[in-house]
Formats: structure tokens, C-alpha cells, sequence
């Protein structure tokens, strides 16, 4: 009796502890984290580029805007609010910027792969979707175009 008890109360605590941990899978996509990387990603790359990818860091610059006009189309349309634009980090070292900005493109592609039930909003979230990849291609583009330098 007192090992099931001990069992039971393990796997309540087990229980208890994923759902405190918030690595819950989010029923639809966050528009406003999406907004806020992709944000962040085209301040690390609006900075004085090398004549050698300055083609494709414009090209990335041009789909991330593109991609957040969208974003905010779905998150008016899904209901979600859209939060002011996040602040950088002055001291942010930009010697591995392309890398970085493109991490924030892919964590806010993964904001953007969750289910929209609305569908008005998944016309949007899948033209965004759309831009952000051109965004992510550019970016790796000069990534491998800056290693052959």
C-alpha cells in the first residue's frame, strides 16, 4: 500500500513538474514572438555589409519586412495583440550577426509552424511562412558566400 502511494505521488510530481516547466506545445502559432525575432534578426542585419553579400543581406532584409506586414495581418485577424518592437542590446557583438540573425529566423519559423485554426490568419501566417524561408535562404547564401571571402 505505502509503494503505491510512493508510485502515485511520483508520477504527480513528474506530472506537476512538465507542467510547471512550461514546455507545454502551444495550440497555435505566437505571432508576437515570431514579430519580435524576426525584428531583432533585421536590426542585426541592417549594419554596413560587405560587397560580397550585400545582395543577399538586402534580399533577407526585404522578406523579413514582408514577412512581418503578413505576421501582423494574422495577429489581428487570430485576435493576438501585437507588443511593442523588443529593445537590442547596445553591447551586441556583431562578429557572428549572420549567424544569429539566421537562429532568429528559424526560432520564429518554429513560432509559425503550430496549427491556425483561423483562416484568415493561416492565409497570412502562410505567406509570412513564405517570406521567412526567402529569408532564411538569403541569409545562409551569405553565410557561405562570406566563408568563400
Amino acid at each position: 500500500m505505502q509503494r503505491r502511494s510512493l508510485l502515485l505521488g511520483g508520477l504527480m510530481m513528474v506530472a506537476l513538474a512538465g507542467c510547471a516547466s512550461g514546455s507545454r506545445t502551444p495550440s497555435s502559432p505566437n505571432y508576437a514572438l515570431a514579430i519580435a525575432d524576426l525584428r531583432v534578426a533585421r536590426t542585426i542585419l541592417d549594419r554596413e555589409s560587405e560587397y560580397a553579400i550585400v545582395r543577399d543581406q538586402y534580399r533577407a532584409l526585404e522578406a523579413i519586412d514582408r514577412a512581418v506586414l503578413e505576421l501582423k495581418t494574422a495577429s489581428i485577424d487570430s485576435g493576438q495583440p501585437i507588443e511593442a518592437p523588443p529593445t537590442l542590446d547596445p553591447s551586441l557583438d556583431y562578429g557572428g550577426r549572420l549567424g544569429r540573425a539566421r537562429e532568429l529566423v528559424i526560432a520564429a519559423d518554429h513560432e509559425l509552424s503550430f496549427r491556425e485554426d483561423i483562416r484568415e490568419a493561416r492565409v497570412s501566417r502562410d505567406n509570412a511562412r513564405r517570406y521567412v524561408d526567402d529569408a532564411q535562404e538569403a541569409i545562409t547564401r551569405a553565410i557561405r558566400e562570406r566563408r568563400g571571402l
